[in-house]
This record gives C-alpha cells, structure tokens and sequence, in this order.
C-alpha cells in the first residue's frame, strides 16, 4: 500500500520515472530491454543513490556521451572511443535522463552474479599424507570395484574426429607455433605442470608456454563502488590486489608497521601492503612442509625503484628468505606457495606471479592454481614434448591470460585488451556465465555484449571462440555467444570417445556430449556454429584429485581429468583453429576472420543423426578447412555478403529490433502435422562483383520440412523475396538449414537457419493431459516435446517414471521466453512436479539421461539397457465464488464469524483435491493509469509472523499493454533473482499483464512493489494493483471439504466457516484466501496448490 506519510515522495517519484522513461522512447531506436528495467527499478526501489552502468555509444559518439554523463554529475570509470564504450556512475535519479542520450545504442546495469574465482578444491579435498590412507578414506560403495587408468594409458585424443591427422602429418610444422591464444578467464592456469612449461616457436626455439597473465580488474573502481554504496557482486574487491601505498623506510634491516616488524632485504625506502590469508591457501600452507610463522596475513614488499617485489609465503615476517620477484611478463619469475611433499600423489605447492599497476600503487599477485582454466589450456594447447602425458589440439600454440574479474565491466576490459595486444593472434573466452549471468533473454545479437564483441572481431580481425553454453534445449546459449562474427562452439562426443573414456560400448558414433546448449537464436540464427569434440582427459589441478570418474571405475592421478561440456569442446576448437592461423602465417597468406569461418563451416562434416539446431554446421574438420583456405587464397574472389530478413514468431519476438523479423525463420506454434505453408525470405546481396550472382540453393537435412527453388539470382545491393515451402508432418522440433552456394567460390557463401515448432495441445478430446511412453537410450539419450499451454492455466502438472531404477532423469521445461525453469531430476522410479501459472504460449519440455547415471559401473563391458520413460502432463484451473445466498455480508458490521457456501468449478484436467481456507488477508487495492515507460512504487508493511504476501496486477482494458510487476524485500533484494539471474518477475507470468508474486513466509519490513510500465503501444492504460498480506492474528476461514476426485467440468458446493477477530485499518479489506489444493502427489510431498482465489467480506 501507499502510506498516507510517504504518498507525497513515491508520488513525485512517479512523476519523475514517467517523464524522463517515456523522453527515452523519443530519442532511441530501440527500447531499454527488460533485464536493464529490472535492474534499474532494483536501484531505485532500494534508494541506492548511484548506479554502475556499462555504455555502448553508436560509433563516434562516445565525446557526446561522456558530455551527458557529466552533465548529469556521472563519473567515468573506463574509456574506450575505437569502439565507443564506457564504464559510468551516475546517480541513480538520474539515469533514465542519460539513457535518453540519443548518441547511445545500448546500455547495462554492470553488476556480477557467482562470483570471482575458481575453485580449487582444496577446501574439501580428501587428500593425506598416505597413499594409502587415502584410497581407505574413498567411498568403499564407489571404490574400487575396477580400479584403473585406462584411459590415460589409452588416451582418446580428438585429431582424429577433427580431421587433423593428415593434416599435422603432412605439416608438422603447423601444430599451433607462432600463434598466441588471449585466453579469459577467471583464473590462471597451473604452469607447474611439465605440459604447461613450454611451446616451440616458428624456429623450432623453446619458448614460455604462458607468456603473461593479466588481471583486468581495476583496484581503484571498487574502493569507488564501496564509497558510493554499489555493490555489484557481494564483496567487489578483486582480493589478489594488493594495496601498496604504504611507504615505509627500514632501519637496520628493518621495517615495523601496524604492530609486526619485518626484516628486509637491505635498508632504503619500500613500499609494503598485505593480503588476506584465503581459506584454500591457508589449507594448502599447511599441508606443506613450510614452516609457518604466526603472521595472519601475507605481506608484500615492493621496491620501487628496482621494480623488485619479495612475498611472505611463510607468514614469518622475514623477506629475507623469499625469491625477488620481476613482473611475470618479463622473464617468467614464479614464487611458490607451499612447498610440495613428494610421498603424496597431489602436489601441495601453487606458483604465482607478479603483475604491477605503477601508476595506482598496487600489486596483483596472480596465482596459477584452477582445474577448470588449467584445463581450458591444456585441452588447446598441452604438450608433452617437454614431460607429461597429453597433448592438446595445438601443442605448440601459447597463451596470454586475462582475468575476467568479478563484473560485466571488467569483462568488457579484459576482452578489450585481448583484442587491442599485438602479441595475441585469437581469443579464447571461457567460463563468463558466472560474470555476465543469464538476464538477456532475447538472445538476438543486440545485448551490449554482443555488441561490443561484434565491434572488436571487425575492427581488430581477430578470430573469436565462446562456448555456446551448457543449458539444454532449445535456444538455450550463453546471452553473449549469439554474435554472427564469432565462433559459437557446441560439444561432440564419439564411439571410440565414450568407449576409452567412460567403458560404453553401445554409444552412437556421432553424438551430442552429455551438456551443452542448441540454438537457434533468439531471431532465428544458426547456432552454434559447429560442434567439437569433448569428454577427453586433459589436464586438471595437481592440488586435488578428480573424484568425478570413481562412477566409472577408475581414478586418474592428478593432475589428469576427464573434462567435458563446452568447457573442454571450445578450447578444443580454439586449438583447431589455432592450427589453422598457424598454417596460414607460415604461408603468408591474407585471410581475415570471417573467411576462416567460412572455411570452417563450409568444411565441417554434417552428422544426419544429429538435430541441425544441435549442431550447427557440423563438426569441426582442419583438412577439409585447409584445403578451403588454399583454395580461397589462390582465388583472391571478392567476398560475398548476404544480408537476412525472415518471419520470426515467438514469444518475444515483438521485442526483437525488427518486430517478428529475424536473420532466420524461426516459428513457434501456429503450425499442425500435415500443414503446408509458404513463407517468405528477403535476401540481399552487399559485396561481391557488380554483375548478378547465381546461387545453388540446398537445404542441409533436406527431409521435406522445408523445400524451395533450387537457385536464386541475386543482384547486387537489391532485395530478392525468395519462397520457401514448409511441410512439417509431425509434432515437435522442425529444424534445417538452407545454404547459398556459388560454384565459382570456394565454401558457402550463406547459411539461413530455419526453424518450426509444431505444439501438441491440450483439449477436452484428450481432457487436459498429455501422455508419452518412450524408449530412452542410456546413457545420455534425449527426448524433446513442444506443448502449447492455453491463457490462464493455474498449474502444470508432471509426473516421469522411469523402468530403470539405475536411470536418472533429468527434465527441463522451458518457458515461451526461454527463461528456463529449474532443472528437476530424480533417480526415483516416479516423479512429480508442477509450475504454478505457467506462462500461455509454446514449451519445450526437454528430457535427459544423466551423463554420470547410477548403475554405469555396475555395467561396465555391457551395453546399458534403454529405459522406459512414461510422461504425463495436465493442466488445471479451478474457480472459486461464493453463492450469493448464503453471503456473509454483515461479517463487517460488528459480527466475528460466519458460515457461507462456495461454488467450486473445475474447467480443465481432473484430479483428486479439496477446497482449503487459512489465514484472514488484508488487501490494499486501487486503480490508477500508467504510460509507457512510467514506473510506479507501493510500499508494503509487513508485519512479523505473516505467513503469505502476495502482490499483483491486472489491465483494467482489453489492452496488448505490457506491464510488469517487481517486489523488493525490505532487505533490498528481489526475491524473484534466482542464482544465475533468470529474472523471473520481470517477465511476468502472463503476457496478458495479469501477473502475480506469492511469497511464502515473507520477512517482517516494507517491501516495494514497483510496476513498469514497459511498453504500452496506446500510451495510457488503466491498471488495478493489489497486495495481501495474511497472518494469523487476521483470522482465519475454513472449509468443511475432504479430498476426493474432481472431474473436468464438474461443479460442487461447498461450506465454509469465516471467524474475524478484528477489523483492518482504513486503507485495507477483509479478505478470504481459499486455494484449491491437489492431493495426488508424490508420496511424502505437501499437496500441490492448484488455484487461489479471494473473496471479498
């Protein structure tokens, strides 16, 4: 509610939003973009007075950015005006008037989401001093039964699928040397281990397999961000900063500062600081055989006129005994912490070096320690020339590291300097979900992200390789992975692969790895790219063992781990195309990034057993790209560009920067089996010769979805409406590509995406439920159904049962949006779940096998046997009235209790239930009109013991209006974030702006509800607002009903009992809460709450 003493400040807050959002909508192309509205409406609702934004200016314009910022009293961070980006804070009043600058293209909230370091599992590994000891201490359920190291002595190395054996046999010269990998990051690799040391250069000269390691992050930004109270990531500091601004001068040897005295090198002036003891070092120094003083914190001497830095790894004070350190950059100089103990099978020292930022005073001590980056390296580049055991794609290709950091900003930093660095040839991002989160949900190219990315592969002509992420199902890629100039990688795993790896012998040859996402975008493109392999044991960390292969009987010696996702699949491609740039410097050839795209596409094998949308183009063949590369070199044809306009028709895709137009047909819904349609493609050709272009045109799957002309004449610079006829003859996943093919070029010159989902649906022929029984292969098999959820379902109901007691079953519904539901998985025989108002529109609900399922070890030699999969999914939606006779109206004029009827009418599935009451409510509800972009905030008191609190809207108009509800606790956090940042609350629960927030328990405070006004086409709509809040001391209502089956379109009458002990204040009404309740549910588990309605007394 709004309290009488505050109505003035939201009121003029109000104003202030509505103002200065709907002048936006004047000045940009494109709207604010709800995951940026959502973050904003977060900052202002919690009264913080500034904000931390990332900027993408339109190009040139960052001078007249910079201008407003200021203007508007913002502070610049970061300044980039080759690709017209800033790092700004502004104050919070006065962001939506910068966002309305019309010299800006794109604007993020900046903030992190996991946090910023790997783990190294040394917290919790199980590690001793006794080989012995710890073989007694593993699982003995899990060890052995079959001990081994197979496959390290066996070692699956993906050449082989990638078609690069004959080519390194015939080239040998060719295996990565002379190309250095920019590599991001949140960790540095573990250049300890004898495959991380070295690579050869062009000359056959030993060189630093690392070569520098970077932290990006900026020291002074998040001392800034403290003092003005922006918190972007729990705690901000990138704590391998050391702060050295202390200046202390040493007498006889000597330095005292802050009650410790330290003995160094020699007398002069140094500068000193100290860095916090982590639990992970802390624990590695003690396991070791160092001695350790009794000192708390490391400290750090630098001498700055020497640039000569010395680190207490012992904590006793004495700088004496420690190695002077040079910038890691320089030579390689490396510390240690730790000191290793030879009779343990793990290693319990770390290396580090030293990186200095002269002009701020601080020292980066950049620890080279993480499985998962360690990893990242060797699976590209590992070689074994120089001692240990594997190799990697390009053995003798070499790195540059760059931290990403912990925020969206630093990550722009880093990728900035990777792109601007002379010495690096191609860059390598990994593991940036936990920084950039998952809130982009239109996956369109257009985030500031993609953006900026896009910007730097076309000015600075480096090649650019992501992971296309580890979500499964449809259009489930990383936010930043969509850009049409990078490489999107997918993983691959084959027979042989799985055969060495995990002991399976029924696994197909060609087949997805156990995780990774598909496409197509969010507009309708091809992604991923390709596919590479993945599921190969690599390197790891020497500080721990990879316990994740006991399932499979056997256990590798660190520092070799079986890696896998496209984690492991994008640096493998990274080091195939590594391979490549090789290739093509020791011949001197003139081929930019996105030619070697073309190559690579072009050539990569398409697999027939595999989905299109999952693979891409196919996967990754060098020889085949090679020999295109020759071919294009010798050719010297003037590149083609294609420009896409195709029907896009999705949840989302009104939002897209061209309304329901994509650079793919892309379609959900509006399609049955048997149907034949047309739709029509723009294309365009931008480059090339003057005169007409013929086109093959070939269709990759080509099983009659989708047909067209065989040909297509394209005129320069004019548009061509091409006809391509769709015929989909079953349920589900319709998914091609269609190719534009000049004979007299090499490669392909167009790749359209094109996309159909064709729903089943629930009816009264089939009274509201969907049943499937499959055959599911084990492991990893993988099933996908497309359903269309009717408007204003209550609840979804799913129950999956397994034949298999071993099977473990994952399911993933996802949403219209593509905002993914939770992962549900069980190894039970029956399992149950429901959604809670699903949202209208077409779902994907995604099934998988586990990719470590029980019961493999057991049978190992064996082919697993399929598993019977049976899935059942109902729609509910009940509604609750009272009968007018038997109202209780004189509940409000000085009675305490009464009895009425209800009217219970169950319009959907049947099922088995009763009609509940609980606690009295106190609604607080108004109607008001809001305009587009306004923003309005209610305050809500909480009292403590309340048991629910629910918020919600509803147009008061038949309106296409979007509006959206946030609740923000009295903490300042949004309740509705999950951790990986699906902003749930901001898509809302309907697309019809009817949206509901229940909050089970909530905590005692004002809490803030602020509706959006996102987008309203008519400028003006009519809304009704309501809150509730329920507690005990309210009341309470009861029913007289038991639980018995509710079949479709049945009606019943039901009593109920209202006891009132007090009446609510002025602003408020007396309200009944009943909730329909199912009682069919998985054994153990609370009923399942089907629909809520109010009544008012």
């Amino acid at each position: 509610m709004i309290h009488n003493i505050n109505k003035k400040r939201i009121f003029l807050l109000a104003i202030f939003v509505c103002t200065s959002l709907q002048f936006i909508m004047a000045q940009i192309k494109r709207p604010l973009m709800k995951d940026v509205v959502v973050e904003i409406t977060e900052f202002i609702a919690k009264g913080n007075k500034f904000i931390s934004i990332c900027v993408l200016s339109f190009e040139g314009e960052n001078p007249a950015v910079v201008k407003e910022a200021e203007r508007l009293g913002g502070e610049i961070l970061y300044r980039n005006d080759e690709i017209s980006y800033l790092s700004v804070i502004l104050p919070v009043d006065k962001i939506i008037d910068f966002v309305a600058c019309k010299e800006i293209e794109a604007v993020m909230v900046d903030r992190g989401y996991f946090g910023p370091d790997q783990h190294t599992g040394m917290e919790n590994d199980k590690t001793t001093s006794n080989q012995s000891e710890f073989l007694k201490s593993i699982d003995s359920t899990m060890w052995p039964p079959r001990p081994s190291d197979y496959p390290l002595h066996h070692l699956y190395h993906p050449w082989k699928d990638l078609d690069a054996i004959d080519f390194l046999k015939d080239n040998p010269t060719f295996d990565g040397r002379g190309v250095v990998i920019g590599l991001l990051e949140g960790a540095y690799p573990d250049i300890l281990l004898p495959e991380l040391k070295w690579s050869l250069d062009k000359n056959g000269h030993k060189v630093r397999k690392v070569i520098d390691v970077i932290n990006a992050s900026d020291p002074l930004e998040a001392k800034l961000n403290s003092k003005k109270d922006i918190h972007l990531f729990g705690e901000d500091f990138d704590r391998k900063w050391v702060d050295m601004n202390t200046v202390a001068e040493s007498i006889e040897g000597k330095i005292s500062i802050e009650g410790d005295t330290f003995v160094v090198p020699e007398n002069g002036q140094y500068r000193i600081g100290f860095q916090e003891l982590s639990g992970g070092k802390k624990t590695l120094l003690e396991k070791s055989n160092v001695k350790l003083g009794s000192l708390k914190k490391i400290g750090v001497l630098w001498d700055e006129f020497s640039d000569k830095v010395w680190v207490d790894t012992d904590l006793d004070g004495d700088f004496t005994d420690e190695k002077a350190l040079e910038e890691y950059k320089i030579k390689g100089d490396c510390g240690l912490f730790g000191e290793d103990l030879p009779e343990t099978p793990v290693r319990e020292s770390r290396a580090f070096g030293i990186q200095i930022d002269k002009g701020n005073k601080f020292i980066s001590i950049n620890e080279f320690y993480g499985s998962h980056v360690t990893s990242t390296v060797g699976s590209a580049a590992a070689n074994n020339a120089f001692g240990g055991l594997v190799n990697g794609v390009a053995p003798n290709a070499q790195f540059i590291n760059i931290h990403i950091g912990n925020t969206k900003s630093t990550y722009l930093r880093a990728l900035i300097m990777a792109f601007t660095d002379p010495r690096i040839d191609m860059i390598l991002v990994e593991q940036t979900a936990n920084v950039t989160g998952f809130s982009y949900y239109l996956k369109d190219g257009t985030s500031v992200l993609d953006l900026i990315q896009e910007r730097l592969v076309k000015k600075y002509l480096k090649p650019f390789v992501i992971p296309a992420g580890n979500l499964q199902g449809l259009c489930t890629l990383l936010d930043h992975s969509i850009g049409e100039s990078i490489f999107t990688i997918g993983a691959y795993q084959s027979k042989e692969n799985v055969f060495i790896n995990n002991g399976i012998i029924d696994a197909p040859n060609d087949d997805l790895h156990w995780i990774g996402s598909s496409g197509p975008t969010g507009n309708g493109g091809l992604k991923p790219d390709v596919l590479s392999p993945s599921n190969i044991v690599n390197l790891g960390t020497a500080e721990a063992f990879n316990f994740g292969t006991l399932k499979m009987g056997y256990l590798l010696p660190p520092p070799y781990y079986l890696s896998g996702g496209t984690s492991q699949a994008t640096p493998v491609a990274a080091g195939s195309i590594a391979l490549l740039l090789s290739a093509i410097k020791q011949n001197d050839f003139n081929i930019v990034p996105n030619e070697l795209k073309k190559a690579i596409l072009s050539s990569a094998r398409y697999m027939p057993s595999l989905n299109l949308h999952d693979q891409g183009m196919g996967l990754i063949q060098v020889n085949k790209a090679w020999e295109i590369i020759n071919q294009l070199s010798e050719k010297k044809a003037i590149p083609v560009q294609i420009e896409v306009e195709a029907p896009v028709k999705t949840a989302t895709s009104h939002l897209l920067e061209n309304p329901n137009t994509g650079i793919g047909l892309y379609e959900a819904g509006g399609w049955k089996p048997g149907d034949v349609g047309k739709r029509y493609i723009k294309l365009k050709r931008i480059s090339g010769g003057k005169k007409p272009i013929s086109f093959n045109v070939k269709w990759r799957v080509d099983d009659g979805t989708f047909s067209s002309d065989k040909k297509v004449i394209l005129p320069l610079n004019k548009e061509v409406v091409f006809s391509v006829k769709v015929h989909p003859e079953t349920f589900g996943i319709h998914s091609d590509v269609m190719i534009l093919d000049d004979p007299d070029i090499p490669g392909l010159e167009k790749e359209v995406m094109a996309t159909i989902l064709v729903p089943e649906t629930f009816n009264a022929s089939n009274k509201y439920h969907i049943e499937k029984k499959e055959m599911l292969r084990r492991p990893n098999g993988r099933l996908s159904y497309i359903i269309e959820i009717p408007e204003g379902v209550d609840v979804l109901t799913s129950s999956i049962s397994s034949s298999d007691p071993y099977a473990e079953i994952h399911v993933y519904f996802h949403e219209p949006d593509k905002m993914m539901m939770p992962e549900w998985n069980s190894s039970k025989i029956i399992y149950k779940k429901e959604i809670v108002r699903p949202k209208p529109g077409i779902w994907e609900v995604y099934i998988v096998e586990a990719y470590f399922p029980n019961g493999v070890i057991e049978s190992l030699g064996n082919p697993l046997p399929d598993t019977e999969i049976k899935l059942g999914i109902d729609i509910c939606k009940n509604n609750i009235s009272t009968l007018e006779k038997t109202y209780p109206n004189g509940i409000m004029n000085g009675k305490h209790e009464a009895s009425f009827e209800l009217n219970e009418f169950n319009e959907l599935a049947s099922f088995e239930g009763y009609v509940s009451g609980g606690d009295i409510g106190w609604e607080h509800a108004e109607s008001k009109m809001i305009k587009d972009k306004e923003m309005h905030i209610y305050e809500i008191k909480v009292d403590s013991g309340a048991t629910y609190l629910t918020a919600k809207i509803q147009l008061n108009t038949d309106s296409n209006a979007d509006i959206d509800i946030t609740l923000i606790d009295p903490e300042g956090k949004n309740p509705q974030r999950d951790r990986i940042n699906f902003i749930r609350s901001t898509l809302g629960k309907s697309y019809n702006s009817d949206e509901s927030i229940y909050i089970e328990n909530p905590m005692p405070g004002t809490w803030k509800a602020v509706v959006n006004g996102f987008l309203i086409p008519e400028g003006i709509v009519s809304y009704r607002y309501a809150d509730i809040i329920q507690h005990p001391e309210y009341g309470s209502v009861s029913t007289t009903d038991i639980s018995s089956q509710h079949k479709s379109g049945e009606e019943r009458t039901i009593k109920a009992h209202v006891w009132l002990p007090k009446n609510p204040g002025e602003d408020r009404e007396v309200v009944a809460v009943f909730k329909v309740l199912r009682t069919d549910v998985e054994k153990g588990k609370k009923p399942i709450i089907i629909s809520q309605e109010v009544i008012h007394f």
